[in-house]
């Protein structure tokens, strides 16, 4: 006893607002790594309402810990579970390294998938997630007053990057990009919810530094939820609203809101380091409170030992999750992130609490430490079975492991082909194998097909889909089985074949057939010529609010002699009815103008004269090429009129027409918004050189030389 008591009396102490400060950092980490594909929410303007309800949610998870430690300032959660539970009050501290473990482990995960998208290099990746690694081990081993006051400068760093956000973007904010709250889906509200509650795990340290903060706990946890949660929504409204659909294309969004602002772009350098200083203090924090834990069970062991040991087998451990690449469903499962949340930020403490009251009285006190027991024991059971246990209770040997899909339209239904893994296959790892069905519709492809097999289907691993040309023409047809599937990445890729889906997959097994991997090159974008071509299932998810947004597919085609599959150009699907393939210099900025952009009257005054008419449609492309180092952008505009017209009117209305295009391009050109993201995307892959010469994007386009090729013709 001693000796503990020694141990308490060299602890540092902090302030209540040097706690929450870290905490606060440690959060926005996790949402600057906010990742589509993880949280499987296309737009970030959803994130706003589940946003507003995790702001009362949270207020009253971290309830019970703050009263907990009101109570008991002088005692750790060793100290107090022991007081509380006898014996097994040493449960949980371990319970709470081992969530802290796992929480260590997630934040590296998505660190890696940040990474693996910025520099496109797997190995750079390993080594900076293992550097941040030995770097939090070493601010571990420094304590809780050293992390605090360096969370106290990144704090600093901070607020002036937000205020940069604020003050570039506030010019380029439109209502118009915000989509309106009638189209909020429920279903993605709840999903939201469930997402931001899962990535609070960073609160649960309130439980192990509590007792060595002073000040006004309660005060200071909601000042820190609040002002979390309004930093967040004021950040996603501005960057929304400033850079619009463009967001809604990137895996990370709240890291490309800088893209919204030439002037950020250019400060990237420093929203990178102020990125890593938050994921750095995050990290830091949870192997801190992982050594806390563990150290309070095992005194015999110093601080500095605890964490420099833990550390580097997490860091082994991390290095070999890595070069297995085994990210499994368990890691990126948010409703069990959920319940741990639930569990270590809400349950464990209010049992404490509640055992604590009872505590106070002398006739309750056994029955309440014999309770307090049995708990701990099912929360041991409760932590251990996710972790031992699969993502399903299905062997992966009893499922159908679709790696890739391809649906062909047929007159009287639809040809449902996967590539599967053969897991019967002995002799060779990873060989592929073909499967068939036919149904009415997808549904009943798939259904026939499991019941024929006798085994369930698995589109975790699924790579692509691909369709013919009449599948995808009738794509919310053809994608209905798949949006209502949960394990269906989606960051899947969609691609238009050439022939039928059949075809070209047959011809794709023939050539990697023992070497399932291969087929990544249909769905890795490094492999598409155009970057504006790439289309995923997230895409398409994200799509289905706005019946006006066109997609554009990329186009496979086989080549022959070595049956290898290659990207033609792309296919462009527009819901207005405009369905047709586009080679890859027609390829580029096709998304850029929309019915929108080109807004102007129906209408065109002769004399005293009015010609009224009706546009059917509009379709339209852009084709940027650098010539003699000087940016030219080619507009190709189709328009079709709802009715005929005699000669001398067509041509009058082909005239208006064609004044307010080339008023509304010089519109295009010269502002700022989306418009301009795709076709610098372009440039870079196109013209790397002259990309990296580009030093003002808005005096570019501005400078830029135009072309409008106009046709316009009746429905006749």
């Amino acid at each position: 006893m001693n000796e503990i008591n020694q141990k308490n009396s060299q602890k540092a102490y902090i302030t209540a607002g040097q706690l929450f400060t870290l905490l606060f950092v440690s959060k926005i980490s996790l949402t600057i790594l906010y990742s589509t594909a993880v949280s499987g929410i296309g737009s970030l303007w959803d994130m706003l309402m589940p946003l507003l309800l995790s702001m009362p949610v949270m207020l009253i998870f971290i309830l019970p810990s703050v009263i907990l430690f009101k109570r008991n300032r002088n005692d750790s959660i060793t100290t107090l579970s022991t007081k509380l539970f006898g014996k097994f009050g040493k449960i949980i501290p371990l319970l709470y390294a081992a969530y802290f473990s796992l929480s260590f482990f997630y934040l590296d995960y998505v660190l890696k998938q940040f990474l693996d998208s910025v520099l496109n290099d797997e190995i750079q990746s390993v080594l900076i997630v293992s550097a941040f690694v030995i770097a939090a081990i070493y601010a571990a081993v420094k304590g809780i007053e050293a992390l605090s006051r360096l969370s106290a400068i990144v704090f600093m760093l901070l607020m002036l990057c937000g205020t940069l956000v604020f003050v570039f973007l506030l010019p380029n904010y439109s209502s118009e990009n915000l989509v309106p709250a009638k189209l909020i889906s429920y279903s993605t509200t709840l999903d939201g919810l469930i997402f931001i509650l899962s990535r609070m795990n960073a609160a649960a340290a309130v439980n192990v530094f509590a007792p060595q903060t002073k000040g006004r706990l309660l005060r200071s946890s909601y000042l820190w939820i609040i002002y979390l949660f309004l930093f967040i929504i004021l950040m996603l409204v501005i960057s929304v609203g400033a850079v619009g659909d463009y967001l809604n294309t990137r895996t990370f969004q709240s890291y490309r809101m800088i893209d919204g602002s030439g002037a950020l772009q250019r400060l990237n350098p420093l929203f990178l380091l102020v990125s890593a200083c938050c994921v750095f203090c995050n990290m830091s924090l949870l192997l801190l409170s992982f050594a806390q834990c563990t150290e309070s069970v095992f005194t015999r062991y110093s601080h500095k030992t605890v964490t420099v040991v833990g550390g580097i087998l997490r860091l082994g451990a991390l290095l070999i999750a890595f070069s297995l690449d085994s990210q499994g469903t368990i890691i990126f499962n948010k409703y069990i992130w959920l319940v741990l949340a639930v569990v270590f930020i809400l349950f464990i403490p209010l049992v404490m609490l509640i055992a604590d009251w009872l505590r106070s009285s002398h006739k309750a006190r056994y029955a309440a430490r014999r309770a307090a027991g049995v708990v701990s024991i099912v929360l041991a059971v409760i932590i251990a079975v996710p972790t031992l246990t699969g993502c399903t209770g299905t062997q992966l040997n009893q499922r159908l492991i679709v790696q890739g899909a391809g649906i062909d339209k047929l007159s009287d239904g639809c040809r449902l082909t996967l590539i599967v893994l053969d897991t019967d296959d002995q002799e060779h790892d990873n060989s592929s194998r073909i499967i068939c069905a036919e149904g009415k519709d997808t549904t009943e492809a798939f259904t026939k097909l499991e019941n024929e097999r006798g085994r369930r289907i698995l589109l975790s691993q699924c790579l692509f889909i691909m369709m013919d040309q009449n599948a995808v023409n009738a794509c919310d047809d053809t994608l209905s089985y798949f949006a209502e599937k949960d394990d269906l990445q989606k960051t899947t890729g969609l691609t238009v074949s050439e022939k039928s889906a059949q075809e070209t997959l047959l011809s794709a097994v023939e050539r990697f057939h023992y070497n399932a991997e291969s087929i990544n090159v249909l769905s890795d974008s490094k492999e598409i010529s155009q970057p504006t071509v790439h289309c995923s299932f997230m895409d398409y998810m994200s799509s289905l609010k706005n019946t006006g947004t066109a997609m554009l597919f990329p186009y496979i085609t086989v080549d022959e002699e070595t049956a290898s599959l290659q990207t033609n150009g792309s296919y462009l699907v527009d819901r207005t009815g405009e369905h047709y393939y586009m080679n890859a210099d027609e390829t580029a900025g096709t998304l850029i103008i929309n019915r929108k952009a080109l807004n102007f009257t129906d209408a065109v005054t002769d004399s005293d004269t009015v010609i009224n008419y009706s546009i059917k449609n509009i379709s339209t492309s852009i084709t940027p090429r650098i010539i003699n180092n000087q940016l030219n952008i080619d507009f190709t505009i189709h328009v079709f009129l709802d009715s005929p017209y005699d000669q001398e009117e067509s041509q009058k209305i082909t005239d208006d027409i064609f004044r307010k295009v080339q008023s509304s391009v010089d519109k295009t050109v010269s502002g700022s918004g989306s418009d301009i993201f795709s076709v610098s995307r372009y440039i870079r892959s196109a013209y790397p050189d002259f990309y990296k010469g580009v030093d003002d994007w808005k005096a570019l386009f501005r400078q830029s030389e135009t072309t409008v090729r106009l046709s316009c013709a009746d429905k006749g």
